[in-house]
């Protein structure tokens, strides 16, 4: 009988294909969700409160990326409904000044160029920044991030980009996180460097640190049996 409820928060441009091996692992055993992200939720906020209402009761947390600054802002509204928590590949600062104009911009570009822009900035910008430099090649894991990027579509894009612009701060809540906590990334996370998460896991409470060798930012898909095996050591902590 499958009593443990798990609630996975993928990143921006994401879906449940970004935590397809742990859903393969875990879902005969653990009642798993996968949170939906609406073009119709611009806010951290509203992306919080839609993954709550895609689950009922205590659920253990898992978000990767953006899913981990949503998970964050669940702690904030909800900490009675989480379990445990496990941050992959997060930041818990506001977004930068400097990023500001570059998102904006960007949101300019997808509303002008559509999905040939966005395919653009996933293959020359962002592709090099998610995996490690042994995982440049790995045409599965490609083909999986673009594939997401399109099926999100430019309205979702521009939803994402408003919400992470305008993302809190929640570095000052860590220590305030009761629950057993896994703080987890690549080695090679180019976007969330393995110095945030060390600053995360010396903030919270009763958290592990796993740095992850060979893997950068998409941990889920290019370490997948490490992430795996560090979950459930959580769930069962």
């Amino acid at each position: 009988m499958k009593c443990e409820k798990i609630l996975f928060i993928p990143g921006s441009l994401c879906d449940e294909r970004l935590f397809a091996p742990q859903l393969a692992t875990f879902e005969d055993r653990y009642h798993c969700e996968v949170a939906n992200h609406s073009p119709s939720d611009i806010s951290i906020s509203a992306m919080a409160q839609r993954a709550l209402n895609s689950i009922a009761g205590e659920f253990h947390l898992v978000g990767l990326s953006m899913g981990a600054i949503i998970s964050f802002e669940i702690l904030r509204v909800a900490p009675e409904r989480v379990k445990s928590l496990a941050i992959l590949d997060g930041n818990p600062r506001a977004e930068r000044p400097e990023r500001l104009d570059v998102r904006a911009q960007q949101r300019q570009l997808a509303a002008q160029r559509g999905e040939v822009f966005i395919k653009d900035l996933l293959l020359g910008e962002l592709f090099p920044m998610y995996v490690a430099r042994e995982n440049l090649s790995n045409t599965a894991i490609k083909g999986c991030v673009l594939d997401m990027a399109r099926d999100a579509g430019v309205e979702a894009f521009d939803a994402q980009w408003q919400a992470l612009a305008t993302r809190p701060e929640s570095s000052a809540s860590l220590a305030q996180i009761s629950v057993p906590t896994l703080v987890m990334c690549g080695a090679e996370d180019a976007l969330c460097s393995p110095e945030i998460h060390a600053e995360m896991a010396a903030a919270i409470p009763n958290s592990t640190l796993e740095e992850i060798p060979s893997a950068g930012h998409l941990v889920t898909l290019e370490a997948p049996q490490a992430v795996n095996y560090y979950l459930e050591k959580l769930w069962n902590r």
